[in-house]
């Protein structure tokens, strides 16, 4: 690991559950607000920083990870016939933005060889079938 009390950077975090990464993520943000209130034994310096750069790594991986599963459930929630737009307004996008990421998305799937071509045309298919 990174160093004392955790990961120092999200390369530091091995590939776990998410679920296990936000207890992690949980459990180091409490040392260090039990810490701020004087709760239980105060932490060294050391323990501090090292205690801080876990929630930043933590929580680094923790957003990367959704981030990286976000297209992948795009594609999911368009194929149960949720609309481009609901599935636009849950993500923070308009079904412009969705729908040139998720192609763009398709695309790169489809190069490094995680998708078929059936499965590109489907990902084509359903957002075209919306525009």
């Amino acid at each position: 690991m990174g160093g004392v009390g955790g990961p120092a950077r999200p390369g530091d975090v091995e590939y776990e559950p998410l679920t296990y990464l936000v207890e992690c993520f949980l459990r180091e943000v409490g040392r260090l607000t039990d810490n701020r209130y004087g709760l239980g034994e105060p932490l060294t310096v050391e323990l501090h920083r090292g205690h801080v750069l876990a929630v930043l790594a933590y929580g680094a991986a923790i957003a990367e990870r959704a981030q990286a599963s976000r297209w992948l459930y795009a594609r999911e929630a368009l194929s149960v016939g949720v609309s481009g737009e609901r599935v636009a307004a849950a993500m923070g996008l308009t079904w412009v933005e969705l729908a040139g990421e998720l192609t763009r998305w398709a695309d790169l799937q489809l190069r490094f060889g995680h998708i078929t071509g059936d499965e590109h045309a489907a990902v084509l298919g359903m957002i075209g079938a919306q525009s």
